[in-house]
């Protein structure tokens, strides 16, 4: 059983190590203040819970003070309620 988990799993590494990634444009910003500029990242499906039940997690990083806030959600995209 160990090494089929060890195998499957070098197999996942070599298939998400081959994909291409589009970069992101070069852009320059200048940021005089907090909240100038804020990087957003939505991300889930987790494989795990968190604590409290979610699955899906928004991270919010201010671009001058880098303060970062990292809130779960229990919702993926597309959902209302």
């Amino acid at each position: 059983m160990w090494a089929q988990d060890k195998e499957s799993w070098f197999y996942e590494q070599c298939v998400f190590g081959k994909l291409h990634h589009n970069k992101f444009p070069k852009v320059i910003h200048i940021t005089k203040e907090t909240v100038d500029y804020i990087h957003i990242d939505y991300w889930g499906n987790s494989r795990v819970e968190s604590l409290g039940g979610h699955m899906y997690f928004m991270s919010l990083i201010d671009d001058y003070s880098r303060m970062t806030i990292i809130l779960t959600v229990s919702l993926g995209p597309g959902h209302s309620g």
